[in-house]
């Protein structure tokens, strides 16, 4: 028998033609029968009770009328039946007229495509299971799984749902969902259960678990999109949607084999994170050397994240003022010097590492710039002399104690080293300093010597974050926000990293042991100054060195001008800046004593319990301290790892406008498909939210979508809108290096 099929355009793909068979199986619906089946029997009932009563009438007048009864009342229940079928069965061509032509099957329905099941409720009742088989020639879509469900729920009178899809049978199985269902299905359920859908198909297999607070915490979902989740860019595809459209921060675990995949929403990131109970251990060996990490903070995931000198040798942290950069520099000089490594710091403030003078195990600290400059020199000639010794055969690597060079606010050092070279190179001298070569050398060829640095910038600067030199500082951190270049000279590109929000301290970028950046809290070193608001004696007691392993130096001051014994004036010249002679400080740092070896010495009860009270409040505002005495649980139960504390709340200030647009243009009206990922747009005009936005524009069936980034809050988003559409726009303004 064949019937005429056509393509039925927005709910599924079928190739044209006007006349196609049915499949087998499927027949024309014909006229609806009666359903004699029932009245027969009611018929024969009357008939076998009014002959019953006429054979006991005479004998048994009682008798025969309850024979009578019985066959009258089981008539009746009968055609009651009957009358219940034949309204079930008009209900069922009812909807199969118009279930039909939406699977295809034309011009005449046939019942055997649609089967009625699980009748429930009232005299009629609601089917509560309905069973389509559709044509072969239809390719469905979730839009046309949802049309199934939505023509059942218009036609039928309730509201029904896809419970599975069968593809090689052809086959979708909608089930009726109650009114005490509907009412009692969370929304936030029920939201991520149909952005599910919308990505993975209607016929998804979707459980979501929550929170006490009702949020979502794991979505389950067994899906039937087979190799086509096989492609990482489809995966990909489907992680970004969701995270625009479920609230939440989530982490996929894929399972290409069983056609699953579960997400599971991150914890919220710490506000605050406290230096580990325990100290570093001392460095005494080279498997020590090799071994060594120091904890920087906790990523978005939890973990742990460590700078690793022997196979990241070099680091760089950037960050404006206030933005945490020096709270890190001073993490990793105390992590430093507590495992007895050799400190060399170049304060390029003069007045930020002041609490480091009489700090155990810095053994030089240059403040003054020809003491800076000369610094650098002798750890340019520290470097050249090892290697010396392993050419000769003298020496390995081996055989070296570590060093660390610290050099703070580095493009601040150029300039000024430029400046003060202007004034004492020699005639003939070129026209810059060497310093920026003497890093580089450093840079590339530091780690074999056991010579390390770490460089700090108020922003990312091509001198230092490009070509080889980047490539050697295998460690980066980020503190705040960045700008677009800056972000494309850290990260590679325009959005990592620009969305960081400022008001909450401590929060970064940073690379993590697989090289990719991830946010990152990193961790609250205690200031040593003692004349800053914010220094704490207990607090910094608690970090403090416990074994002094190398002596503080001092560099000779010299005058910049000298009176020989004629009278005559000499200016004192480069070379003499760069012989000055080095000796041990008649003053030495002092250290707590332990009662143990320093590798293993406890921290003093009252100097953790003052770690434990630290939060954000301004420095002013009251600190309520913990009782002194016995750790808590969770430091106990990790002393050598990162202590997760919380925060008091601090209210955002926004910054101000020119620091908020670092990096972009003045705002324009740009048309949509114009727009490329970095730029920011204002997604909502009436509280001038802006948002980074993630990706470049996509295609979708309403226009373009746009993924983005919320400045404020960094939280994941996504509008679609038409092509030509005219947003606010501030696009990425390029800075001249």
């Amino acid at each position: 028998m064949s019937v005429d099929m056509e393509p039925q355009m927005g709910v599924g793909t079928a190739q044209a033609g006007a006349h196609q068979e049915v499949d087998e199986g499927l027949r024309a619906l014909a006229p609806q029968p009666q359903p004699a089946k029932f009245f027969g029997i009611g018929s024969g009932l009357v008939a076998a009770g009014a002959l019953a009563a006429g054979m006991f009438a005479a004998t048994d007048p009682a008798l025969a009328y309850t024979v009578a009864g019985g066959g009258a009342g089981v008539s009746t229940a009968s055609l009651v039946v009957a009358e219940r079928a034949r309204q079930r069965a008009e209900i069922a061509d009812h909807f199969t007229e118009q279930i039909c032509p939406v699977m295809m099957i034309r011009p005449r329905p046939s019942r055997a495509a649609v089967k009625l099941s699980r009748w429930r409720g009232g005299f009629i009742g609601l089917p509560q299971q309905v069973q389509l088989t559709y044509h072969a020639r239809v390719v469905p879509d979730p839009e046309w799984l949802k049309s199934l469900a939505e023509v059942a729920s218009v036609s039928l009178g309730a509201k029904y749902k896809v419970e599975a899809h069968l593809p090689r049978k052809r086959r979708v199985v909608l089930g009726a969902v109650g009114a005490e269902q509907v009412e009692k299905t969370d929304p936030t359920v029920d939201r991520a259960s149909r952005v599910v859908r919308d990505l993975l198909g209607e016929s998804a297999r979707v459980k979501v678990e929550l929170n006490d607070d009702g949020d979502a915490t794991r979505i389950e979902v067994a899906h039937e999109q087979g190799s086509n989740m096989a492609m990482a860019s489809k995966r990909l595809r489907v992680e970004r949607v969701l995270a625009t459209r479920v609230p939440g921060d989530w982490v996929p675990e894929w399972n290409l084999v069983e056609d699953t995949v579960v997400f599971s929403a991150r914890e919220p990131m710490p506000s605050l994170v406290l230096p580990p109970p325990e100290h570093s251990p001392l460095v005494r060996t080279h498997a020590d050397y090799r071994d060594f990490q120091i904890p920087l903070g906790v990523d978005e995931d939890g973990e742990q994240l460590s700078w690793h000198p022997r196979k990241q040798p070099h680091m760089v942290v950037v960050g404006t003022t206030g933005s945490g950069k020096t709270v890190v520099e001073q993490n990793v000089v105390q992590r430093l010097t507590q495992a007895g490594w050799k400190v060399w710091v170049i304060d390029g403030k003069r007045i930020e590492f002041i609490g480091l003078r009489d700090w155990p195990n810095v053994e030089r600290l240059a403040s003054r710039i020809e003491h800076q400059v000369k610094l650098i020199e002798d750890a340019h000639d520290l470097m050249n002399e090892r290697y010396a010794l392993i050419e000769a055969g003298k020496a390995t690597s081996a055989d070296f104690e570590p060093v660390a060079l610290i050099v703070d606010e580095a493009t601040t050092l150029l300039e000024a080293a430029d400046d003060w070279w202007a004034e004492v190179k020699p005639k003939g001298g070129s026209s810059k300093s060497a310093v920026l070569k003497r890093l580089g050398n450093i840079g590339r060829l530091g780690r074999s010597a056991k010579i390390h640095m770490l460089i700090g910038l108020q922003r990312a600067d091509t001198r230092f974050i490009s070509g080889e030199f980047r490539d050697n500082l295998g460690m980066r951190v980020a503190m705040s926000r960045l700008s677009p270049d800056g972000a494309k000279m850290m990260w590679d590109s325009y959005v990592v990293g620009t969305t960081i929000p400022r008001h909450i301290k401590g929060r970064g970028m940073a690379l993590n042991s697989a090289g990719v950046p991830v946010m990152i809290q990193t961790i609250y070193a205690p200031n040593p100054d003692p004349g800053s608001d914010d220094y704490d004696p207990q607090r910094v007691a608690a970090v403090r060195p416990r074994e002094v392993v190398h002596k503080k130096m001092l560099v000779e001051i010299l005058e910049p001008v000298t009176v020989d014994l004629d009278g005559n004036e000499n200016p004192t010249s480069y070379a003499d800046y760069m012989d000055a002679r080095v000796y041990e400080a008649p003053d030495q740092p002092q250290v707590q004593p332990a009662t143990a070896p320093a590798a293993s010495a406890a921290v003093p009860a009252g100097a953790l319990a003052a770690l434990q009270s630290l939060n954000t409040a301004p420095a002013t505002a009251a600190v309520e301290e913990r009782p002194t005495g016995r750790p808590s649980p969770a430091v106990l139960a990790d002393p050598s790892r990162p202590v997760i504390a919380e925060r008091k709340h601090v209210p955002y200030v926004p910054d101000d406008e020119q620091d908020l647009f670092e990096g972009y243009g003045e705002p324009v009206e740009s048309p949509a498909e114009e727009l490329q990922a970095g730029d920011l747009i204002q997604i909502d005009p009436d509280a001038e939210t802006w948002a980074v936005l993630a990706e470049d524009p996509q295609e979708d069936e309403t226009g373009i979508y746009l993924e983005y980034i919320e400045r404020d809050t960094g939280e994941a988003g996504g509008i679609s809108v038409a092509a030509t559409e005219m947003l606010p726009t501030r696009h990425i303004e390029h800075e001249e290096n």
